[in-house]
Formats: C-alpha cells, sequence, structure tokens
C-alpha cells in the first residue's frame, strides 16, 4: 500500500512539473557533451530526465553528402515542436565518435550533420551507428542522389 501512494505521489509530482524554459533547454542542448558508452545517464544529468523521457524519435535515413553524413530522424510528441534538438552521436566502423555539429529541422523530421573530411576513410564506410534516447542503431549510408 506505502509502496502504491510513492508511486502515486511520484508520477503527480511528475506529471504536474513545471516544463523547463525552452532558451534553457536549447543551451543545455547545445552545450551537452555525453559519451557514447554513458550517453543516457549524461543525457539526464546535462539536459534533464523529463526531457529525456519525452524525447520520441527514430532514424530514417543517413546520407552521404559533400564533407558530412546527414542522419534524418522522425520526431514525434512534444519534441517535434520543440526549438531544440537532442544531442545524437554517430559511431563509425573505424571507432570513432562524434556528436552532432548542426541540425535543420524539416517538419516533424530532424536533419543532424556529422562533419567527416573528403579524404578520410569514414567516407568509404558503408555503415554508422547512431545513439540517441533509448537507442542505439546501425543504419546503412546512401548516397546523395542527384536531384
Amino acid at each position: 500500500m506505502a509502496v502504491g501512494l510513492v508511486l502515486l505521489v511520484a508520477a503527480q509530482v511528475y506529471l504536474t512539473g513545471q516544463p523547463m524554459d525552452p532558451l534553457e533547454l536549447s543551451q543545455r542542448c547545445q552545450q551537452a557533451t555525453p559519451a557514447w558508452t554513458n550517453y543516457d545517464e549524461d543525457i539526464k544529468a546535462q539536459i534533464g530526465a523529463r526531457p529525456f523521457a519525452e524525447w520520441r524519435g527514430e532514424p530514417i535515413s543517413a546520407v552521404r553528402e559533400a564533407g558530412a553524413i546527414a542522419v534524418t530522424f522522425r520526431i514525434s510528441g512534444v519534441w517535434a515542436e520543440r526549438d531544440a534538438a537532442m544531442p545524437v552521436l554517430m559511431r563509425n566502423a573505424l571507432g570513432s565518435v562524434q556528436r552532432d555539429r548542426n541540425w535543420q529541422r524539416e517538419g516533424d523530421h530532424v536533419v543532424y550533420r556529422f562533419p567527416v573530411d573528403d579524404d578520410s576513410a569514414a567516407l568509404a564506410l558503408d555503415s554508422i551507428e547512431v545513439r540517441y534516447p533509448h537507442h542505439t542503431r546501425r543504419l546503412l549510408v546512401q548516397e546523395r542522389t542527384p536531384t
């Protein structure tokens, strides 16, 4: 009975808690430096447990561009409306890990860009792994098709 009461009070506090100021959330996202091995806990500590829990998204493509790999995520829920982007990490098959350098919102999609040198062996790689809230996923890297 006591455990149920504690859970009910905790849920009430979580649901009625004040949302983070949008500017503060954006700044925390920009300044976050999560490590690959401790990503989820780093994000919770640096950005907040609630924003982490609210994030919903899935990668839908990885495309090689001039000097970058662009990973597109479909975002849903409250994060689809926020002017901030949760930090995402990319690890190539050579083991090199980097954080997104910039992002661009396109409707309910967010495109994260990870710079790579044009002469880098990373450009020849066929796949990458991306680490984002709640998941790690391997993606095949596609070539940009001419338009």
